[in-house]
């Protein structure tokens, strides 16, 4: 295994403000960051990896990366992309079609829809509910910590929410019980073994300070030395041979590229048309938010969600994480599946 394959790391893809870790440092605003380094980031030994603990929440690594926002300054621009990406992707449109206004307000007003109530509306979501798409039939395979921490717990209540009320999600926790994060190629088994899902829902990536990025992706022997083949054959034979849809989070780090597992569709030509990568959208500005990743080199295949001061049903927070998964539940409502 090469040297970079050994400078992973692992840190929350979250701005969190919940209430339950109210008491940790700012790490979410760039600015404390770069004045409090030692207070937002520490790595420690893992064996054959790095772990990073960031803004007082926890996510242990090896080899994995959750989308964080940790402030990094480098992998940022490409030769081939001198200007940053940062045009909104969110389409401007009218509702076509009837909707019945009854059950309209029904979906609106759903406990679970108000919580995000003006995320949801500028992607018309409660209309697919009120006119009877609500996922059933699809499912959604969340890899992520499961319950095991509050990353994992926030990522399926935003997948569980009010957009595909009756897609099935199969939640995997790629953590092990001192949570550390198990191998790419155990993560490959976990792909293999669920036959049924048409969606799989990542959270994760690398960070950009390693000087790695979707741009830096150059060939599929770059994605295996960076993870293994195990993981990248599972994700091509769910792609190739189940129809299956991979929808990835872009990363926080304000940069004009995204992580750079991002590039998977780039040097595995089989995944293109089965993989998503999502920026996040700040509806208070309506503009990309401050700090997602761009779409760079992957702007083919990439769309914008909202990610901004999302209730996840423990607390508010923002990130590419959660705009993943809003993504997820939409593929849900409009995938269609290819076998019975």
């Amino acid at each position: 295994m090469r040297m970079f394959t050994k400078i992973l790391s692992i840190i929350l893809a979250t701005a969190v403000t919940a209430t339950s870790v109210s008491a940790a440092p700012d790490c979410s605003n760039a600015k404390y960051r770069r004045a409090n380094p030692t207070k937002c980031t520490f790595f420690a030994n893992s064996g054959t990896t790095t772990a990073t603990v960031l803004g007082g929440a926890v996510a242990l690594g090896a080899g994995l990366a959750l989308i964080g926002m940790s402030g990094a300054s480098a992998g940022g621009s490409d030769s081939t992309t001198s200007t940053p990406m940062r045009q909104p992707t969110m389409p401007i449109y009218d509702t076509v079609g009837y909707t019945d206004p009854v059950a309209l307000a029904a979906a609106m007003n759903d406990y679970k829809y108000m919580r995000n109530g003006a995320q949801y509306n500028e992607i018309r979501a409660a209309y697919s509910v009120a006119r009877g798409f609500t996922g059933r039939g699809s499912t959604i395979a969340v890899l992520d910590t499961g319950d095991y921490g509050w990353h994992g717990t926030a990522v399926n209540n935003v997948v569980r929410g009010p957009i595909a009320p009756d897609a099935v999600v199969n939640s995997y926790k790629i953590v092990d019980n001192t949570g550390e994060f198990i191998s790419y190629s155990k993560i490959g088994d976990i792909i293999a073994s669920d036959k049924n899902a048409n969606i799989f829902n990542a959270s994760w990536g690398v960070e950009s300070q390693y000087r790695l990025n979707a741009s830096t992706i150059r060939s599929r022997a770059d994605i295996v030395r960076l993870t293994d083949a195990n993981f990248v054959n599972q994700i091509t034979d769910a792609a190739v041979n189940r129809d299956a849809i991979f929808v990835w989070a872009a990363g926080n780090e304000g940069q004009v590229q995204s992580t750079a597992l991002a590039a998977l569709p780039r040097v595995v030509p089989e995944l293109n048309g089965h993989f998503i990568n999502v920026v996040a959208w700040d509806n208070a500005t309506g503009a990309l938010a401050d700090y997602s990743n761009a779409c760079g080199v992957t702007q083919m295949y990439c769309i914008t969600a909202p990610g901004t001061k999302m209730d996840v049903g423990i607390g508010t927070a923002s990130g590419t994480s959660f705009a993943a998964p809003v993504v997820s539940a939409a593929l849900a409502v409009t995938a269609k599946r290819s076998r019975t």
